[in-house]
């Protein structure tokens, strides 16, 4: 069994930037609220209060954990509360993407299957090299170039 969820550090590096965008568009509310705001204090509100909602919601609903077991893959969701099980024979593709950067490289991997599709990082998922052995052993025929 192959557990993959995000890493600890990816997910406190968003909710410390979420913080930060919620402390400074809170913190200029109060000049809001005293009519005593200039230009910035109103652009800083409703810049990056928004922000901090909508990174948020897009960390809460993308969060996912997928379990590798045997011929199937259980794609977990847990704040929409919803789980996915697809068998690994239904698989239509899959693909390693890699990026060279500054810091290394950046590996993902996309798994295309008849009615889902579903991709994993390195920098952001935990056993990635694992999942990508698998992969690479027992469906090496339907890897895309």
């Amino acid at each position: 069994m192959i557990l993959s969820k995000p890493k600890t550090r990816a997910i406190t590096s968003i909710a410390l930037f979420i913080l930060i965008c919620f402390s400074i568009g809170f913190y200029n509310l109060k000049p809001i609220l005293n009519d005593e705001a200039w230009w910035l204090n109103y652009l800083l509100f409703f810049l990056l209060v928004p922000l901090g909602v909508l990174l948020l919601i897009r960390q809460l609903v993308s969060y996912k954990t997928l379990t590798f077991k045997g011929n199937t893959v259980v794609i977990s969701h847990p704040f929409t509360r919803s789980r996915k099980s697809l068998l690994l024979g239904d698989l239509n593709s899959w693909s390693e993407t890699i990026i060279k950067t500054a810091n290394g490289k950046y590996a993902q991997i996309n798994m295309n299957f008849q009615s889902y599709s579903v991709g994993i990082s390195d920098q952001e998922h935990t056993n990635y090299k694992p999942i990508l052995t698998l992969l690479n052993k027992k469906y090496k025929k339907k890897k895309q170039s």
